[in-house]
């Protein structure tokens, strides 16, 4: 028998319906407002409740997958903002010791660090392409080299 007009007491089962998540069944709402499992799936097909529940949860969705993704891109823009930090540091570094190199007023223990800033370079380049690959400047390429069989590795 179909209802034509919803009440609140029809909208307030209708919630708990919703709110009882995975462990929803008609059995434990019709059992909560003291009425039969016919009644409440009688509720349920006059005021479309499968549906509500489909459009609800589509909703929900969308907002976590919005959320998520303004989670992401903020973090992302934190670490690209961390990178250009480092980038300026070990620039700076660089071009010092680079300064020293070339007004030969290098001394030993200069020699020592320029080594360091060797290995600061090789990271800094690494950085450098992570920050590229962060704000879609340029893409990640993989690349796959097929040898022949007889050829032992």
């Amino acid at each position: 028998m179909k209802i034509k007009r919803e009440t609140p007491l029809h909208i307030e089962a209708f919630e708990y319906y919703y709110n009882l998540g995975d462990k929803r069944s008609y059995e434990r709402t019709a059992e909560h407002f003291g009425v039969t499992k016919t009644t409440i799936q009688n509720w349920a097909e006059s005021f479309k409740w499968q549906q509500r529940v489909e459009i609800r949860d589509s909703k929900i969705n969308k907002e976590l997958l919005k959320d998520g993704e303004k989670k992401a891109l903020e973090k992302r823009a934190e670490l690209i903002a961390d990178i250009d930090a480092a980038l300026i540091i070990f620039r700076d570094a660089l071009q010092k010791n680079l300064k020293k190199i070339s007004e030969k007023t290098l001394i030993p223990e200069d020699i020592t660090q320029t080594k360091q800033y060797v290995d600061i370079a090789n990271a800094l380049e690494k950085i450098a392409k992570l920050r590229l690959l962060l704000t879609g400047e340029i893409e990640q390429k993989v690349i796959t080299i097929s040898l022949p069989e007889d050829i032992d590795i």
